[in-house]
Order: structure tokens, then sequence, then C-alpha cells
């Protein structure tokens, strides 16, 4: 569990997701983002597809959430600073951030900053147990490319929506 930073009255929590939260009342203002989490995110969590972490309150109401999975990517998809040291040819080992989302009751306050941290330091942590050579995201449009750019992400390509971090820049650029 971890408290997140925030200036709403209450510190939020985060969790594991379970079957005690109501998923289908979450509302980010993106559709994808919010079928994701009433359709998918507790199947892929118990699978073992993805990890979904819930940002909630004292009623359990859900703030907001991300998901994190493992992924490879191509070699010869990504940046030399990534592949750098990589065998040549060979599908680099990296962590996703697969979705995050704020309820809009909760934009604006700090909710989704927190929760990336919180996503970051806990790649970070996976990796010195079992490795991994970046964090990614699927950028899905050019405001997200802009927050992340803030904290050292690049596009895998010159062309790429797949935007990667370095796990060994994580610690010099946390939010």
């Amino acid at each position: 569990m971890t408290d997140l930073e925030n200036k709403p009255q209450e510190k939020p929590r985060v969790v594991e997701i379970s079957k005690g939260f109501d998923l289908g009342s979450f509302d980010c203002g993106q559709e994808s983002i919010n079928d994701y989490l009433s359709d998918y995110a507790w199947q892929n969590h118990r699978s073992g597809r993805a990890r979904t972490y819930i940002a909630c309150n004292s009623d359990n109401d859900i703030m907001g959430f991300y998901s994190l999975c493992p992924a490879e990517i191509s070699y010869d998809e990504v940046v030399i600073s990534i592949k750098a040291g990589q065998p040549k040819g060979q599908k680099i080992p990296v962590f996703k951030i697969a979705q995050l989302g704020v309820d809009k009751k909760y934009q604006g306050v700090g909710i989704g900053r927190a929760l990336f941290k919180d996503a970051l330091l806990n790649c970070y942590n996976a990796s010195k147990i079992a490795g991994g050579r970046a964090v990614i995201i699927d950028a899905i449009d050019d405001d997200i490319v802009s927050f992340y750019a803030n904290y050292g992400f690049e596009p895998a390509t010159k062309t790429s929506n797949i935007l990667m971090l370095k796990i060994s820049k994580i610690e010099k650029n946390m939010p």
C-alpha cells in the first residue's frame, strides 16, 4: 500500500484491484480507459496478464488506477540508447504501463502524477528482481507525449507512438 500526494481532504491509498470495487462507476473521460477498467482489468489481474493498482479513498471510491505488464520490444524498433549492450536482433525485455487513468472528480490534484510515480517505482523494483531494460508507454495523443517527455521518456523510433524510459534513468527522472 502506498500513500499518494494530493490536495483533496483525504489521502488515497493504492491497493491491488479486487472484487470489492465498483469498476463501472469510474469515468476518466476516455472511453477506452473506462472500458478497460470495467471490462478487462480484473480478468487480466487474476490471470497474470497485467497487474492493476487502484488509488481509492476510505469509501473505496476509485480515484485513479494504473495497469502494468511485462512486455518485449523488437531490437530493430528501438533507439540506440536502449539497444546499446543488447544482443543484436533479440527482443528487449521491458515493462509496460498499459493503462493509467484518473476519475474526472479527482483530475488536476496530483493523483495521476502520484500514480505514475508509483508505477515507475514498481517497474524499477521489479527490474531489480527480474531484469528489464526500460518502461514503455503507448502514447495516444500529443498531450500524453508531452506529459511523459517531461519525465525523460523518448520515442522508441522517429515515427513511433511508443515512448520509452531506460530503467537506469528512473531514479533521475522521478516525478
